[in-house]
């Protein structure tokens, strides 16, 4: 974003340059050159200036304003972008983190407690060794979903520091 504002202000200034082109400047010459007439050296001042008639710079002040254009339309597309990255990132992290919370309250709780519970009918001989293995399965996927949010709510985190480079000017509305 900084890079679009900075090329924003480099085209209004080149822009504005151009625009004082088009008044020409005044020339002024110092000199001394001998007289013959007089027999003694004569001091000499001039003023020039090119008198605008069919350069006015028109095409050149045209493209400029036309480049800053489109350096505003580039900085736009930019903002949107990085807008619209920052909605994504938010809106990823919040639902990682919903994911998480129900990981860590609900689901890991009671997936240990049916391992813990097919392992001790195991022992007492009420359930097949085939259930207790179902529930250590039930058990690693919800560990590994677990930790898959984990990487998305990072992932989204990383994404939000990148645009904003200081989390905490985030606005605390989500």
């Amino acid at each position: 974003m900084r890079l679009a504002r900075l090329s924003v202000d480099q085209q209004e200034a080149s822009f504005e340059l151009e625009k004082t082109q088009r008044i020409p400047d005044l020339n002024v010459s110092l000199g001394s050159q001998y007289s013959a007439e007089d027999r003694e050296r004569v001091n000499v001042v001039g003023l020039s200036m090119p008198i605008p008639l069919f350069n006015r710079n028109q095409g050149n002040i045209l493209s400029a304003a036309r480049r800053a254009d489109q350096a505003r339309d580039l900085r736009n597309a930019t903002e949107l972008r990085l807008r619209a990255d920052v909605e994504q990132a938010m809106d990823q992290w919040v639902v990682a983190k919903e994911e998480i919370n129900s990981f860590d309250q609900t689901i890991l709780p009671s997936a240990k407690s049916a391992v813990d519970s097919a392992t001790r009918g195991f022992e007492m001989g009420k359930f097949a060794f085939l259930d207790v293995l179902d529930a250590q399965r039930t058990l690693i996927g919800a560990r590994t979903q677990y930790v898959d949010a984990l990487a998305s709510a990072t992932a989204a985190w990383v994404q939000l520091e990148r645009v904003y480079g200081d989390v905490s000017a985030i606005p605390a509305a989500r």
